[in-house]
């Protein structure tokens, strides 16, 4: 049917939808061809006040006669039905995915299955089975629909063969798929993927073409499906892309709904509407939710009398790049300030963070599914209702109903609307954690299992989580439901204490009676290993408690060890919960990159401008270089025997500066060597601080003599310094021009525009702390930050606060900005690290793990999600603040893993033991295969060829050995005459080096010319077949002052020409 409009000053292009089917074998949606017709006969159809456009609402069924602009893409989608069982749709946010199957597809099967049609639609949600069992109450007893509840992997299959009738025709949409990653439990989504893929198999075998799935699922998540190898290979021919429409498509989509009603568009509208939703991700949402409110307006003004819309109403709305932000706005701008607070808790508690911490892929707000009950506030519940009425929100059934689920009306909001945005973006770690809670109270409301409730250090976090003010005032708390999870949480874990302690009692005194009977004896003997895992446990939750991950960790893999032998020694006794949740805890408590040590306190850590490297400074002088894999770099550099106080790498990286205690300063190269004498003068008393200037020709320094002083790249000091007003300098730093030097003293910030005097201190709005411990202008040099007393106050340059970031309890000693300037971290008294945004808001949780006082931070990573922190307890640690990237613990038997390395293609790690085998691991962190056995005595290192097929050892007993990935040994072990210390490939993978430490009686002479008794290390070649090539390397010896040093390590470079140890 076609249909032809002009306008009073062109032509209206629109057609009237049809679909017909052309033939049984290919099936078309009718391609409508574009005829005119006048703008008078349109307006003289029947007007219909209501609007025809959905808004942020889903096109269902019932909307086919509103639905146009995708039958080119119905076309394709029919067509491939009729190839497979099994369609994956993909398409991204917004782009018409549900809309096309629910308003296009499913009334052309009704159209043509009639009433042998069986329409089962249903999203994933938290289980899968139970939702499926929910759509086919529509149409079955509950008696006979209750074999979808159950948790199988044949579950599908079982429900077809039961329920569908030989000439019945099922289709079934799966909504929403991504849900199965964001939502669903892990135990749940991996039984229902398989039931699936179990179902299409059948199907495909059986030829059956009479039951028809599909799903629809955010392109963005289709990494997700990688862990499952079936299900992409059923839908590997058939995973259409949904593209965004087509200059005609979208000319219907806007034109023929409003036409049906009797309505046509004021000449140059609809132009101007295609041209601003062009090159605009996701906008079919946006420009529907634009057009129903474009409606509504000339409704309510009664501009609609003359049956055309308005461009001039369209303007005012914002078009469809601003309607939606502005209308939203207006709505929660009419809001008092306790309602605003309310609407933003509601918000939050409707979203969740699509991330997948297995796979590292990046973050996502996506839209959650929230039960009636968890918005228990009256006040929330007032606001609740005016934001279902205003279409932002959507209800499953009466809201008032205890079974209802609330959901955010669409993802375009998350998007579009910036100030939900901005909320997800600064509490997206506090909403990951509450709604992990939930999903873990929805599971023991079932059960009331003590298995099910949180332990160690997830029990720490959201206790921590539920003292914090700003989660209680912002995302509103615990579900009441929640807080008695949490507090039988609690309960379980004052319990296990008790016992372990009395455990341990009872142990030590069941211990010395000889005389016992044997029964008792065992019971013993059960308790007694029962006590050690838990104390491992418990050793391990006191360590995370106490701010040591890395230490709990080691514990953690100990007390695992033991429950192997518990196992096989009494079969029939579960492991402890404990012990399981131990390791759990641990490993996803530490969000430590690294850690790199120096023997005394580190004064202070420095990152180079391109990220690659650090620089660290201690209490003896020494400074170390490493890289960001935790390698040091050349040997420790020696600079006097004070402490070093000041670092700075020049813009260059071909030059680090060190300042000391002493008041020196002196040049380094990036080889670790001095490249002249100190400085040509000196500071009297402590350097605080250095500075490069931006362009690397100037070098600033600040000591405790009051000074800031000016120097050139060779040390030569190139102006008079300046002296302030008797206050020791803290911190200085270069403006963006570097024309200027900015210090902080006592509680001011001091400004030197370089070859003139001393200006006047910068006037603050509201003053600084009473001691300022450091600033630092931003990268661009628009903000300036300060570091005292509890907090970190963010200035513009004329002295203005702009922010206050509070949290830290005692003094601030350290801060910094990210090289985009939008991130701040900060370190110290409270031993704890802080990322915070410009707007002075938290960024996750403080980082802790450091035992004194922070003395440096600073970012890493040019994605500026990598933090480095110096500290007074000796050592330096590296931060990933994506919650995702959590570092892999393997245990291998009862005792400890002392050697690790990964295959280069990511794939494997193995790792040594203590006991003297090798265990080999998958990415997961699953076994593979049983323990290599052969080495005697610990193996100490370990290593992949370049091909990933065979692996090396080296061992306390003296060999080395070759393996191939299923455990069976290549060739005879190659024997040495000392304990192996380690082993390496070359990169073409015929050669392997090993290293081994020898004791010898030999005696050699010292640097003073006195002779002393030294280890003598060597360093072996050898080919694969266990031939020695060249005869061993030497030059490495043990210290003067100590027998116990050992060759370390040895490695190839990238060409295979050199060999370093």
């Amino acid at each position: 049917m076609t249909q032809k409009f002009p306008s009073g000053d062109g032509e209206y292009d629109q057609s009237i939808h049809d679909v017909s089917v052309v033939s049984s074998q290919n099936v078309t949606f009718n391609q409508t061809q574009i005829i005119q017709i006048s703008v008078e006969e349109i307006k003289t159809r029947k007007f219909i006040v209501t609007s025809p456009y959905k808004g942020l609402k889903k096109f269902e069924s019932e909307d086919k006669d509103r639905f146009f602009g995708r039958d080119q893409f119905l076309t394709g989608l029919v067509n491939e039905l009729e190839q497979t069982n099994f369609v994956l749709l993909l398409g991204a946010s917004g782009s018409g995915k549900s809309s096309v199957i629910r308003a296009g597809l499913i009334p052309w099967l009704v159209e043509r299955q009639g009433s042998q049609l069986m329409n089962l639609v249903f999203t994933p949600d938290q289980d899968p089975f139970e939702s499926l069992y929910a759509s086919l109450l529509g149409n079955y007893k509950q008696s006979e629909a209750k074999i979808a509840r159950v948790v199988k992997e044949d579950t599908l299959t079982q429900v077809v063969r039961s329920l569908k009738q030989q000439d019945s025709y099922w289709f079934i949409l799966i909504d929403q798929f991504e849900e199965l990653f964001t939502t669903t439990e892990p135990s749940k989504r991996d039984v229902f993927i398989k039931s699936l893929v179990q179902l299409v198999k059948t199907l495909d075998k059986v030829s059956d073409r009479s039951v028809k799935v599909v799903a629809t699922m955010r392109a963005d998540f289709l990494d997700r499906l990688s862990p499952y190898a079936n299900l992409i290979k059923v839908t590997d021919q058939h995973r259409p892309i949904i593209a965004e429409m087509q200059l005609d498509e979208l000319r219907l989509a806007i034109e023929q709904p409003a036409a049906h009603h009797g309505v046509v568009f004021e000449a140059g509208l609809v132009k101007q509407i295609i041209d601003d939703v062009q090159g605009q991700a996701g906008y079919l949402p946006l420009l529907q939710y634009t057009l129903n409110l474009l409606w509504e307006t000339e409704v309510q003004s009664q501009s609609i009398e003359d049956r055309t819309l308005n461009i001039s109403n369209y303007r005012q709305l914002g078009g469809v790049r601003g309607a939606l932000q502005l209308h939203i706005d207006q709505i929660y701008g009419a809001l008092s300030e306790p309602e605003k607070l309310a609407a933003q808790r509601i918000f939050l508690k409707l979203v969740s963070i699509g991330e997948d911490e297995e796979s590292g892929t990046e973050w996502k707000p996506v839209r959650r599914r929230a039960n009636r009950p968890e918005f228990s506030d009256s006040l929330e519940q007032t606001v609740l209702m005016e934001l279902i009425n205003q279409n932002l929100l959507v209800s499953n059934r009466a809201t008032d109903s205890p079974e209802s689920t609330i959901e955010i009306a669409h993802e375009a909001l998350l998007i579009s609307w910036t100030t939900l945005n901005t909320w997800i973006k600064e509490n997206r770690q506090a909403i990951t954690l509450r709604n992990r809670l939930n999903d873990d109270v929805e599971q023991w409301k079932k059960t009331k299992s003590p298995e099910d409730l949180w332990r160690g250090s997830k029990l720490e976090r959201i206790l921590e989580l539920s003292r914090d003010l700003g989660f209680n005032r912002v995302l509103g708390g615990f579900s009441p439901v929640a807080n008695q999870f949490i507090n039988a949480s609690k309960k379980l874990r004052d319990r296990q204490l008790r016992r372990t302690k009395i455990i341990a009692i009872v142990g030590f005194v069941l211990s010395g009676l000889a005389t016992t009977a044997a029964i008792v004896a065992t019971y013993q003997f059960q308790q007694a290993e029962r006590g050690r895992m838990e104390q491992y446990a418990a050793t391990a939750e006191a360590l995370l408690a106490n701010e040591q991950p890395v230490e709990a960790l080691i514990n953690s893999i100990a007390g695992v060890g033991l429950s192997k032998k518990w196992f096989v020694k009494f079969p029939n006794h579960p492991v402890p919960v404990s012990v399981q949740s131990s390791l759990l805890d641990t490993v996803r408590m530490n969000r430590e990159e690294n850690r790199l040590h120096h023997e005394t306190g580190v004064t202070v850590v420095r990152v180079s401008k391109d990220g690659n490297y650090l620089a660290t400074g201690d209490r003896e002088g020494t400074i170390r270089l490493w890289d960001l894999h935790g390698h040091l770099i050349g040997q420790p550099l020696q600079h006097g025997q004070q402490s070093v106080e000041a670092l700075a790498f020049s813009p260059d990286r071909q030059l680090l500066i060190s300042g000391s205690e002493d008041g020196t300063l002196m040049r380094w190269n990036l080889e670790g060597k001095p490249i002249a004498i100190p400085f040509k003068d000196r500071h009297q008393g402590i350097v605080a601080s250095i500075a490069f200037s931006s362009d690397g020709l100037q070098i600033a320094s600040g000591g405790a003599d009051t000074t800031v002083r000016l120097w050139d790249r060779q040390g030569n000091p190139i102006n008079p310094f300046i002296v302030n007003e008797g206050y020791s300098i803290n911190s200085v730093s270069f403006a963006l021009n570097s024309n200027q030097i900015l210090f902080c003293y006592g509680r001011r910030l001091g400004f030197w525009t370089l070859g003139n005097s001393l200006g006047e201190p910068l006037a603050l709005e509201s003053g600084m702390s009473p001691f300022s411990y450091n600033c630092v202008f931003s990268p661009d040099g628009s903000r300036i930050a300060t570091s005292g007393s509890e907090t970190v106050k963010l200035w513009n340059l004329e002295g203005k606060s702009i922010a206050i970031l509070q949290g830290h309890q005692g003094y601030v000693s350290a801060v910094g900005f990210s090289s985009d300037n939008q991130k701040i971290v900060s370190g110290g008294a409270d031993k704890t690290v802080r990322v915070w945004d410009l707007q002075g808001n938290q960024i996750g949780l403080p980082l802790r793990g450091h035992q004194r006082f922070i003395t440096s931070v600073d970012f890493v990573s040019k994605d500026k999600q990598i933090v480095v922190s110096g500290s007074d307890d000796g050592s330096v640690r590296l931060w990933n603040l994506r919650d995702q990237s959590v570092g892999l613990v393997l245990s291998a038997g009862d005792k400890l893993v002392t050697a690790v390395a990964v295959s280069p293609n990511g794939k494997y790690f193995v790792t040594g033991s203590q006991e003297g085998m090798l265990h080999l691991w998958n990415a997961n962190g699953s076994s593979i295969g049983t323990p290599f056995k052969g080495h005697q005595q610990e193996v100490t290192s370990v290593a992949f060829s370049p091909d990933n097929q065979t692996i090396v050892s080296g061992s306390l007993d003296q060999s080395v050995r070759l393996w191939h990935l299923n455990g069976s040994k290549i060739g005879q072990p190659l024997q040495h005459d000392a304990p192996v210390t380690s082993v390496a490939f070359s990169p073409d993978g015929k050669l392997i080096a090993s290293g081994v430490f020898s004791r010898s009686e030999k005696d050699f002479k010292g640097r003073d010319g006195e002779l002393w008794t030294g280890g003598n290390h060597t360093i072996t070649l050898s080919n694969l077949q266990g031939k020695r090539i060249a005869p061993p390397f030497t030059g490495h010896y043990g210290s003067q002052a100590s027998n116990n040093d050992k060759l370390m390590s040895v490695a190839f470079s990238l060409d295979g020409k050199y060999l370093v140890s």
